[in-house]
């Protein structure tokens, strides 16, 4: 069972400095765009896996490139969740009930899921963990590397990039 309470408090402090600092309007527009932006996400993260490249010889990149790809798609489907009030009911998720699923039924149930709802939220952010699970990592490795990241994305938004 992952506990989310500390990756939604640092994600909220993240997103009040973006909307602070890029002047961003809050609504339904731009929760669409962070849903774009998560399915490219994962969808980088599925690269830097390769497992679905029958086509290629070349193996999955380094574990800390593959962490790194996962957690920019765990920060917007905080962000989602937190512009829509889910985090209220999601204070921990259980990506259990989904190991026994293929990487490709992970894929596709995941750029499938409309993000719309917040049962349809936890289910994503469950599989996404259920992932990283079966690749070997495990709920701190992914604690570790949310809060690596967060500090670079804070560091970003000061730089100005």
């Amino acid at each position: 069972m992952v506990k989310l309470e500390h990756m939604f408090r640092l994600q909220s402090e993240l997103d009040a400095v973006i909307i602070k600092s890029k002047k961003i309007k809050v609504g339904e527009k731009i929760t669409k765009k962070k849903t774009i932006a998560f399915k490219t996400e994962f969808g980088e993260f599925l690269n830097e896996v390769k497992d679905f490249k029958f086509w290629s010889n070349k193996p999955a990149s380094e574990k800390e490139v593959i962490l790194e790809e996962f957690v920019d798609g765990v920060h917007f489907l905080l962000t989602i969740s937190l512009d829509r009030g889910y985090e209220k009911w999601m204070d921990e998720i259980e990506p259990d009930r989904y190991l026994r699923e293929s990487f490709d039924d992970l894929s596709l149930n995941i750029f499938n899921n409309r993000l719309t709802s917040c049962g349809e939220v936890r289910e994503a952010f469950e599989m996404m963990l259920s992932f990283v699970l079966k690749l070997g990592f495990s709920e701190n490795d992914v604690i570790d590397a949310y809060n690596r990241k967060n500090n670079i994305n804070h560091n970003r938004q000061e730089e100005g990039y």
